[in-house]
């Protein structure tokens, strides 16, 4: 199989994490190659009033992240977690507005690359995620943390409670993003879904 680029987020209302994950061939040990985290403003005055603003934000953030994987090289997966559940009406109406922003991406992506076909889609559920982690349906925020930290121990690096990704590069170059607990549990999702997406992709 020749090299593939996975894409993943992780997408909320308020963070959603971003992942590119680098496979040079079938069987090798993936590398990070990116990792990135959209922020929404804090609420400053009724959340309806700004959920068209912050929708823009999410939407912005999850498009240049996308345009940023198709102009990787090679077969390209895009992975994304279909949330489920909410605790509240406001949190039920957040996690829908986050669907409604990844659906304008894809549909806008297909439509761009409708003759392509150079990438596929791989939408997973929670569930998923927490089966790769524990081998359960339920797995915790810091159980998925663990999981990537121990699975990527060159390139995951923690100290008390931040985190230090260093994404690697074809060119060896590579960056530092420093994330706190609240942020990484965000990028480690997506690091999970990237795994999946890229089974996905062998069938």
């Amino acid at each position: 199989m020749a090299k593939v680029y996975v894409g993943a987020i992780d997408c909320s209302f308020n963070f959603c994490g971003c992942a590119i994950l680098r496979y040079e061939r079938a069987g090798a040990k993936p590398r990070i190659e990116i990792t990135r985290l959209i922020k929404n403003p804090p609420l400053k005055k009724s959340g309806s009033l700004m959920d068209i603003d912050r929708a823009c934000i999410l939407y912005s953030g999850v498009k240049s992240f996308m345009n940023e994987l198709m102009d990787k090289g090679g077969n390209k997966v895009f992975a994304f977690e279909v949330p489920t559940g909410s605790q509240s009406q406001r949190a039920a109406a957040c996690l829908g507005m986050a669907k409604g922003v990844i659906a304008s991406v894809l549909s806008q992506q297909m439509f761009e690359d409708i003759a392509a076909g150079s990438w596929m889609r791989a939408p997973i559920m929670p569930s998923e995620v927490h089966k790769v982690v524990t081998g359960k349906l339920k797995a915790t925020k810091e159980e998925v943390m663990d999981y990537v930290t121990k699975l990527y121990p060159d390139q995951i690096k923690q100290t008390d409670k931040k985190f230090a990704v260093y994404n690697h590069f074809p060119n060896d170059a590579s960056t530092v993003d420093r994330y706190n607990k609240g942020e990484f549990e965000h990028i480690a999702d997506a690091l999970v879904l990237a795994e999946l997406g890229y089974q996905r992709l062998k069938g």
